[in-house]
This record gives structure tokens, C-alpha cells and sequence, in this order.
């Protein structure tokens, strides 16, 4: 087995099992000891949190490229001509969502059907 196909199967099963929670303040002081413990462990993730919201997420570079290889081979795989502008009309609407601007009712928003396909 190849060694970046090793450290795929070791980050796997430990994903969601290794999450710690900080508020921006508390993760300036802790950031250089962060840096040294994601590449000691890259099934570790750090939330930050800003005025009790989730702000932001560090992981190891190794656990961003696997999830990023996961997106891209399920994009990979749905990708058809109407697939694109499907994507681009949810991630519109997460931002939407996001930022308290949807006029979507919480039916629509809910509702994978409701994304318009061009």
C-alpha cells in the first residue's frame, strides 16, 4: 500500500472523534502548540468559535487533502451538464443562509428539490 494511501486509512476511522473547541481569543495563545499537535496527529481538527459561533476550522494539510479528494470524486462522479449550475445555485444559497439573507421559508431551504436545474 502506498504511503499517502496509509495515511488516508489512518485519518479515517478517527475523523470525527478528535475535535477541539476554542474561542478565537483562547486560540491566538494556543495556535504555535496547535501547529505542532496537527502534524503529530492529522485526525485532529480544531474549531474556533467567535462571540459563540462557529467560525472557523484548522486541520492538518493531510486531512485537507483526503477530505478534499473525497469532494472532488463525488463531484467527479455526479458531474452532468445540469450538475454545475445545480452546484453553483446550493452554494449560493448556503451563502444566502449564511448571512440571513434567504427568502427562502425554511420549507424551501430544507428542500433538495427546490434547487433550480438548468
Amino acid at each position: 500500500m502506498r504511503a499517502e494511501a496509509m495515511r488516508e486509512e489512518a485519518v479515517r476511522p478517527q475523523l470525527e472523534e478528535d475535535v477541539e473547541y476554542y474561542t478565537v481569543t483562547d486560540f491566538r495563545a494556543f495556535f504555535l502548540n496547535a501547529v505542532n499537535t496537527l502534524s503529530e496527529n492529522p485526525a485532529k481538527r480544531y474549531l474556533i468559535t467567535k462571540h459563540g459561533r462557529p467560525e472557523a476550522v484548522l486541520m492538518s494539510f493531510g486531512t485537507y487533502s483526503f477530505m478534499k479528494k473525497i469532494i472532488d470524486r463525488v463531484l467527479a462522479a455526479t458531474a452532468s451538464p445540469n450538475s454545475s449550475s445545480a452546484i453553483e445555485a446550493a452554494f449560493a444559497r448556503l451563502k444566502e443562509e449564511s448571512e440571513g439573507k434567504s427568502d427562502a421559508g425554511p420549507d424551501k431551504a430544507s428542500d433538495p428539490k427546490a434547487v433550480p436545474v438548468e
